[in-house]
């Protein structure tokens, strides 16, 4: 982790417990609290697209067939 210890993410004043790499930043230090809820965005994410593509293709399922 980087010198100082400290979270990174937006003003944040707790101690960094973990190291995220982002595309646009190299590693930045982050607590466990901007983990939990950068993976939660992550996945959260990830279910919704699914979810959506999902249900395009049942929609175009019941308007072709």
């Amino acid at each position: 982790m980087g010198s100082d210890d400290r979270c990174q993410m937006g003003g944040c004043t707790r101690g960094a417990d973990r190291t995220m790499t982002f595309r646009s930043h190299e590693d930045i230090d982050v607590c466990a609290t901007h983990y939990r809820r950068n993976v939660a965005i992550k996945y959260g994410v990830l279910v919704a697209v699914s979810v959506v593509l999902a249900g395009l293709g049942v929609g175009a399922y019941w308007l072709f067939v």
